[in-house]
């Protein structure tokens, strides 16, 4: 990407502002109109910038953009302001390619520089319906169509994303959430739920468009193992929406309507060596993932499983069950911007790459953030004015 300076802005005091560790990479500015006439701004650098640094827009304003008469980004070439993000679940990176899953909206966009972005196309002419994650091998994309009850298979080739195949459990239909590829074990894992269900976990390799196990038989899905090869019995009352490989293991965030949500602490198949109980202050939760020093749990719904939000941190994993754990002011993201409808704002999935963490909220005029905390444990939020 071509070195980007940022411009100075003398009637707003909280450009430039960069969080710990990098924020996200600026695509705007390369694309103004820069013939425009603009009061009050100068093209001199505020910082000194090297071709590597990053820097936050401000806050955007109606009477910002109107400065503008250029386009922020590009959907299949064609100039816009916002790519019409609904509810995405998962902005994520795979080597040299960024995805959005832009959930109610039922796309799937990919991207090279986070400005000029294309739409992977659903197959045989039909939609995603309610996709959450992707993962990607370099060649091979997965995606979890969550409420089309399958995994997607594609092959990118000459920067496109063509259809090869599908997979939904032998006709289990199962719902499937989350997908992650792990370059260590050259593997995706992924993980398939739903109330009233057994939830499934997936380990699997793509070969020519199928969905191969790891052992080059037929795959199928697995319930949740003890470390002594027992289930991990549930009642089937439980839901997972996510996970985590965290070095060699896995950290699963289960939401239990009969007893108190939990931590699966687990190996790289999907045994769970040790289990931690969340309090039900947290609720239901959804995604937990390590952001500096600290453990993030983000959760979507109450114990009972009524849409209710919550952003929880600790030191480590066991803190949470220790009660030493702290609850974010949910003014940090219901404030951001009015919410889409009538449905508060619900913080979602946490990727990192390029140095940032990510965080998705649905329901959101401000569906994208950068999460960091500092050494103190206080959570800050940056628009990345992707929309």
């Amino acid at each position: 990407m071509s070195s980007i300076k940022p411009i100075k802005i003398t009637n707003s005091s909280n450009y430039g502002t960069t969080i710990k560790n990098g924020t996200w990479k600026e695509p705007s500015v390369s694309n103004l109109n820069l013939s425009s006439s603009i009061k009050n701004y100068t093209d001199t650098p505020f910082y000194e910038q090297k071709e590597t640094e990053v820097f936050t827009l401000p806050s955007v304003e109606e009477s910002f953009l109107d400065l503008f008469k250029g386009c922020l980004f590009t959907l299949n070439g064609i100039s816009q302001y916002s790519l019409g993000l609904n509810s995405p679940t998962q902005i994520v990176k795979y080597d040299d390619l960024y995805f959005i899953v832009n959930t109610f909206s039922n796309m799937i966009l990919f991207s090279k520089d986070m400005v000029h972005w294309n739409l992977i196309e659903a197959p045989n002419g039909e939609s995603f319906n309610l996709a959450h994650s992707v993962a990607f091998d370099g060649k091979n994309l997965v995606i979890t169509d969550t409420d089309n009850k399958k995994m997607l298979s594609y092959v990118y080739d000459n920067g496109n994303f063509i259809y090869s195949g599908s997979f939904d459990d032998n006709g289990l239909k199962t719902r499937f959430h989350y997908v992650t590829y792990d370059k260590e074990t050259a593997t995706y894992y992924a993980i398939g739920s739903e109330f009233g269900d057994v939830t499934r976990t997936y380990e699997f390799k793509i070969q020519e468009g199928q969905f191969i196990s790891t052992s080059g038989e037929v795959l199928v899905g697995k319930e949740i193992n003890t470390s002594n090869g027992n289930h991990y019995v549930n009642d089937n009352q439980s839901y997972v929406r996510s996970f985590t490989i965290e070095n060699d293991s896995i950290l699963m965030p289960i939401h239990n309507l009969d007893k108190s949500s939990e931590i699966l602490i687990m190996d790289k198949h999907f045994n769970v060596q040790k289990t931690v109980s969340i309090p039900d202050s947290i609720g239901g939760v959804t995604c937990i993932k390590k952001v500096n020093d600290y453990y993030v749990l983000t959760s979507s719904t109450d114990r009972e499983g009524h849409l209710s939000s919550n952003i929880a941190i600790a030191k480590t994993i066991e803190d949470f069950a220790n009660g030493k754990f702290n609850v974010v002011d949910h003014s940090i993201y219901k404030g951001l911007e009015n919410y889409t409808g009538n449905i508060e704002p619900i913080p979602y999935f946490i990727e990192n790459f390029d140095g940032v963490n990510w965080l998705t909220i649905n329901n959101s005029k401000t569906p994208i953030c950068a999460i960091n905390i500092d050494e103190y444990g206080k959570v800050e939020l940056l628009d990345s004015h992707i929309k």
